[in-house]
């Protein structure tokens, strides 16, 4: 059953099973322009291209595409250069589409090539991970990294059109998984609504997961599309994963690294007085509910170090989103040192 959103900026989002096969019929309804460009890695476009490939020329439209390899060490500058200038020598347009077929740094490198070519053409993600599906493909938010911090440049550009089709998660690996458990347990303390985590390869209900976390983004990015007020609730634990992700060169992926933010920042609120006991209780249980990925962080040095370079960062501040409780986010903003302490003690 076909379940659409309404995202910022007009665009939607659809979720449906199998919706892949189908995807060049639906995005006709978006757009009449013939070309197509899909930006993919490696291990997707053995999976998944084909299909979207003929799905797409089947309706009449033009498909071409660029892949990657695969990993958070693609989405750099040098990377989205590269895109761009394919985007050119296939003689792309303000009104052609960038199609981005893959996890979270497909899409966000190849919604920042599609955001700043020509200032900005059309952008259709296709996420074929849980973390993409429930969080970077919608909000609008674009980014490569720099060899100073994680995603130091970027953009905002809202996608058209989001088709996520929960038959492709069967296909997932367990650190897939994982990572896309971090950013569940994320959205559940940040809504105060456990998920059946336990029964993701149950189609229906993860439509029903990823609705409602599409849903809640988009109801907050609609109010605050430039993430300077409320939309930084979704930022938790992402200061600290940031810090680990950069820290251990990318070798503890961005969902897990969530996980362990997650983690610490419950911590930390209640070890600081932002918690009482109940409430840290009843965190700890719905985080207990997600299981812990075994991974090596980096030293508290090093954590520390790149905390400091945050992109949130504002001259001395940074604005944490900590909790109050279960669904009970807050924001605070403090010294830059003082938020290093109160997550790295």
């Amino acid at each position: 059953m076909q379940t659409v959103t309404d995202l910022p900026g007009g665009g939607v989002a659809i979720v449906e099973k199998g919706i892949l096969s189908c995807c060049g019929d639906i995005f006709r309804n978006f757009s009449s322009n013939a070309k197509v460009a899909v930006i993919t890695d490696e291990t997707v476009r053995g999976l998944y291209f084909d299909v979207v490939r003929n799905s797409f020329e089947s309706c009449g439209f033009s498909v071409c595409d660029y892949t990657v390899k695969q990993g958070e060490n693609s989405k750099n500058w040098s990377e989205a250069g590269k895109i761009a200038s394919f985007l050119a020598r296939n003689g792309f347009t303000g009104g052609d589409t960038v199609v981005t077929l893959g996890g979270g740094v497909v899409g966000d490198l190849g919604a920042f090539a599609a955001s700043v070519y020509h200032r900005g053409i059309r952008l259709c993600a296709m996420p074929t991970t849980i973390l993409a599906a429930i969080d970077s493909s919608v909000g609008g938010k674009t980014a490569v990294n720099l060899p100073e911090g994680k995603n130091l440049v970027g953009t905002f550009w809202q996608p058209a059109l989001v088709l996520c089709d929960v038959s492709v998660f069967g296909t997932l690996g367990a650190t897939e998984l994982a990572e896309g458990m971090g950013e569940l347990c994320k959205y559940s303390l940040l809504t105060g609504e456990k998920f059946a985590v336990n029964d993701l390869k149950n189609a229906e209900n993860l439509t029903g997961i990823i609705k409602k976390c599409v849903g809640f983004k988009s109801k907050i990015v609609k109010r605050d599309v430039f993430d300077k007020n409320e939309r930084r609730i979704l930022n938790l634990g992402h200061t600290y994963a940031h810090a680990v992700e950069k820290a251990g060169a990318y070798a503890v992926p961005h969902g897990i690294a969530v996980f362990y933010g997650v983690k610490k920042t419950i911590d930390s609120c209640y070890n600081n007085g932002f918690m009482s006991k109940a409430e840290y209780l009843r965190c700890s249980e719905v985080i207990a509910d997600y299981p812990e990925p075994t991974v090596v962080l980096p030293g508290d040095d090093e954590i520390r170090k790149y905390i400091l370079a945050d992109k949130k960062r504002n001259g001395e501040q940074i604005t944490l989103a900590l909790l109050k409780g279960f669904g009970k986010p807050f924001l605070k903003t403090m010294p830059i040192r003082e938020a290093v302490e109160l997550l790295c003690r």
